[in-house]
């Protein structure tokens, strides 16, 4: 290497190293304790934009297969009055954007500009179709209806009997609502307050899911120009899905393959709008290692991924 390309190299790391070290700095320390909790505003539209990229590797035959898959999405609701203090979200798929790269070749998807022949296609089929939810003075989820997504995804019996063991009102209302309302404490925080993470997910006919961890409130700061608390999030992750006694028989091959996860890990920062009560901005580093058994032998399998994603939030 020159010792152009030297010095240009360290300048640069230099100039990473600092830029850590200054946005460290810029969280702010000393304000109240803060309440965190959502708050829906009824004729407000929250527009969601996710990036995401996840790779893999697993065993094929002799060789080891990787693949990368990088995706977008744009996501809305729009939040209404729904009588007696409840709130009602009208969501939808606005953007999907998908590539795939594996043995060699990719796979392309992107809703903006459809391609009926490509094998993706079928993600394009959520776009625009309405699912709704409903939500209590409380938080609390008293109804959703997701008939709208089945329907447009064009499964056939068989697939939407599998899908609907994973994506019925029980499984998603138990995610959504963990989300909403058990991850943030009951009482104010302040900065340097640590309260626990610890999740248990019951994945009827597939198995279970559990996070262990802690969330800090590390400070304050601003996130697209918006006044934030930076929550930072660290877990594990495991993960059982060799299925329990309520599995179908569409789903026997899962449970003969005994998937699971030990052990991996999920970390991230989110950007909380205490003002508008709810959350600006969210980053995710998650790694972990899937075993499985193979159909072929029943050998013990092992699949590393790594997925990064990032997440921002627009008000209307």
């Amino acid at each position: 290497m020159s010792v152009r390309w030297k010095g240009i190299l360290a300048a640069t790391m230099i100039g990473v190293c600092s830029a850590g070290l200054l946005a460290a700095q810029e969280l702010e320390q000393n304000r109240a304790p803060i309440q965190l909790h959502y708050q829906w505003q009824p004729g407000t539209t929250y527009r969601t934009f996710m990036d995401m990229d996840m790779s893999m590797s697993f065993p094929m035959g002799d060789q080891t297969l990787d693949q990368k898959t990088h995706m977008e999405m744009a996501m809305s609701m729009a939040a209404s009055d729904a009588g007696q203090g409840n709130i009602r979200l009208d969501s939808k798929y606005d953007r999907m954007a998908m590539t795939v790269d594996a043995m060699g070749q990719q796979m392309t998807f992107d809703s903006d500009t459809p391609d009926a022949q490509s094998p993706l296609a079928m993600v394009g089929q959520m776009i625009g179709k309405e699912f709704t939810m409903t939500f209590d003075e409380d938080n609390q989820i008293v109804e959703m209806d997701m008939q709208n997504i089945f329907d447009a995804m064009g499964m056939d019996p068989n697939a939407k009997q599998i899908a609907g063991q994973f994506m019925n009102e029980e499984q998603m209302s138990q995610m959504l609502q963990t989300w909403i309302t058990q991850f943030f404490p009951e009482k104010p925080v302040k900065a340097g307050d640590v309260w626990p993470l610890d999740v248990d997910w019951n994945l009827t006919g597939f198995g279970s899911m559990s996070f262990k961890g802690s969330f800090t409130l590390a400070g304050f700061t601003k996130y697209e120009g918006h006044d934030c608390a930076a929550i930072d999030m660290n877990a594990t992750v495991d993960m059982d899905l060799s299925g329990d006694d309520s599995t179908p028989e569409e789903l026997s091959m899962l449970k003969q393959m005994g998937m699971s996860i030990s052990g991996g890990t999920s970390s991230g920062r989110i950007y909380w709008d205490n003002e508008l009560g709810w959350m600006r901005g969210m980053t995710m580093d998650q790694q972990f290692t899937m075993t499985m058994k193979s159909p072929q032998d029943g050998s013990t399998m092992e699949m590393p991924m790594k997925q990064i994603s990032s997440m921002r939030v627009e008000v209307e």
